[in-house]
């Protein structure tokens, strides 16, 4: 129960990430910069990616890159 209580009393200590599913694949931390690397993949090879967004918990025992 403390884990979730610090859950939600750290939501600042969330990492929210996007994965861009080019080959190779790309993680970056910003939307914006996650869609131009699609749209330029999409403009090099002409295959449309995926772009997914994540939402890590970040328990209070790690520590946060």
């Amino acid at each position: 129960m403390i884990i979730i209580e610090e859950y939600y009393t750290n939501q600042i200590m969330r990492i929210n990430q996007y994965v861009v599913y080019t080959s190779p694949v790309k993680i970056v931390n910003d939307f914006t910069e996650a869609c131009k690397i699609a749209d330029d993949y999409f403009n090099e090879t002409g295959y449309i990616v995926a772009v997914e967004e994540t939402n890590p918990v970040v328990y209070p025992e790690y520590e946060i890159a």
